[in-house]
């Protein structure tokens, strides 16, 4: 029982975003936990670079189910270059899941996104065929 516990408590911290003293890289982090949930979509559309109107942003993440930033450096022009994995579930079957990893280029000032520029890397689906048989899962590799 404890050992559950704490492997319960593991994954409930690793689930919340890690924040830095840096308040461009803490503002890269909200944005993309903002996009794991429908519910704060207009909040991440309010910090967004405003490229499209919100009715095209909701489509490109309403399905979004999880963001993770990885790698987040500095660029000479100060500027930011990072990794983002973006996990999507598919709306027409819950047992399908798509993992897309972006490589991330973002201009960040006072808690608002400039500019961004993203490049897809990796593209993954997972189909499930029977979701108690974890054994019996099938991975196609898309890009």
């Amino acid at each position: 029982m404890k050992s559950f516990f704490l492997l319960f408590l593991f994954f409930l911290i690793a689930s919340f975003p890690v924040f830095s003293s840096n308040s461009d890289i803490n503002t890269i982090k909200k944005y993309y936990s903002l996009l794991s949930n429908r519910k704060t979509l207009r909040v991440a559309y309010s910090i967004s670079a405003k490229k499209v109107d919100y009715k095209t942003f909701y489509s490109w993440y309403k399905n979004n189910i999880r963001t993770m930033v990885d790698r987040i450096n500095q660029n000479e022009d100060g500027s930011y270059r990072f990794y983002v994995t973006v996990i999507n579930e598919n709306p027409d079957n819950p047992d399908d899941i798509e993992y897309a990893v972006y490589n991330v280029k973002m201009t960040v000032e006072k808690g608002k996104i400039l500019k961004s520029e993203s490049t897809q890397v990796y593209d993954y689906v997972y189909y499930e065929k029977n979701i108690d048989n974890i054994d019996n899962k099938t991975v196609i590799k898309v890009m």
